[in-house]
């Protein structure tokens, strides 16, 4: 460094400082995204990380270097570099330069650039889809307790009316005893349709004959006795719906709960400009409220299902809801999950496979990521290599 610093002219000085510059800008976007990926927070941590992320970064420089002066005759001559050196050490200094930048620093900067221009549209759009469903979800409560009763009284009385028409044609039955075992088994059922419990709902009379008025009579003796038991099991069932209504109180409280704060975080992220906070060196607080509130609705197994098929595309929607949402069975995505955007190896998966939603324009980003390296490393050549 010492021969650098005396033999170095304005041109290598200035080519340096450029590169410190784009380098610094590389690998503070490599650390954000490091960082993202691994969970890291805080000041402390991000220096450690920057600083490893600078030492890799100039070992690409210094392993350019290497190969840019190991194909330099004048600098293999001078420095006695032999033909089996000269091969090893450029197939050696390139497969550190695709390990060191294309593995290591330009997917991560990549990854950065996507999460800084993305991050914040892309937990508005799960908000927003969480917020419509829960909104749904609340204004449906009370009608879809009160659709359910009204279900069951229909079905009731539809049970009861048959039965009852049954046992009116085992009375009439001429080949029949009457108010034999089988009507009493048809009794029995009404019974257990409307108490739950056989043989407390009728009071019973006996068959005197088998004439026509005496069926005709022990007809009327039942008919109302069944629409008694009827009208009985109806308000109980309405007693049902008032307690289940009444507990529905506490849920749409529950609800609204959980709006408020879908919308509040909705908005906030509508006037934000910023997904990162250099006071903690980590995500927004509200990206990070963000981020909770939406893998709250994920964990919710009432709305997991209605969440996540307005947010996947699947490949087969036949599956069991175990294997449904696999990752494997993901076609690609209508909304894309803050969760994954957190990830860079996540982010980079989906892209090469072609289920990044429509709109990432990651090929910009990837541009931009390779040219900022690009310019820090041509710098990075004309002012550290042979003059020799």
């Amino acid at each position: 460094m010492s021969n650098w610093i005396r033999n170095a002219g304005a041109t290598e000085w200035f080519c340096a400082l450029f590169f410190i510059f784009f380098a610094s800008i590389s690998c503070f976007c490599t650390t954000q995204s490091l960082c993202l990926s691994i969970g890291f927070e805080g000041w402390p941590m991000f220096i450690i990380v920057f600083l490893v992320t600078l030492g890799i970064y100039c070992a690409t420089s210094f392993f350019l270097v290497r190969i840019w002066n190991y194909n330099n005759d004048r600098f293999r001559t001078s420095n006695n570099i032999t033909d089996l050196m000269q091969r090893n050490w450029t197939i050696g200094s390139i497969l550190m330069v695709v390990l060191l930048w294309v593995i290591f620093s330009f997917p991560t900067n990549t990854h950065d650039l996507v999460f800084q221009k993305k991050a914040n549209a892309v937990a508005r759009a799960e908000l927003g889809n969480q917020l419509n469903i829960f909104q749904k979800a609340a204004s449906s409560i009370d009608e879809d307790v009160r659709a359910r009763y009204s279900a069951k009284r229909i079905e009731l009385a539809d049970k009861v009316t048959s039965l009852q028409g049954e046992f009116d044609r085992e009375i009439d039955d001429d080949t029949r005893p009457g108010l034999g075992d089988r009507a009493k088994e048809i009794l029995k059922k009404i019974e257990e349709l409307c108490t739950n419990q056989r043989g407390v709902g009728f009071h019973h009379t006996v068959q005197s004959d088998r004439s026509p008025a005496e069926r005709t009579r022990i007809k009327d003796y039942y008919h109302p006795q069944i629409s008694q038991l009827l009208e009985a099991a109806n308000q109980n069932l309405a007693k049902e719906e008032q307690e289940e209504l009444g507990l529905t109180a506490d849920k749409k409280r529950e609800y609204g709960d959980r709006i408020n704060q879908l919308t509040a975080l909705y908005n906030e992220l509508d006037d934000a400009k910023d997904t990162w906070s250099f006071s903690s060196m980590s995500p927004t607080i509200s990206l990070e409220k963000a981020k909770k509130l939406i893998q709250k609705g994920y964990n919710d197994p009432d709305y997991k299902t209605s969440i996540l098929d307005n947010v996947v595309i699947l490949k087969d929607k036949n599956l069991s809801d175990e294997s449904k949402y696999d990752y494997s069975n993901v076609q690609g995505y209508n909304i894309y999950s803050i969760e994954r955007l957190y990830n860079a190896r996540e982010v980079w998966q989906d892209f090469l496979k072609g289920k990044l939603p429509v709109g990432f324009d990651m090929l910009t980003w990837i541009l931009l990521s390779a040219i900022l390296d690009i310019v820090a490393f041509i710098f990075s050549l004309i002012a550290f290599r042979s003059k020799q």
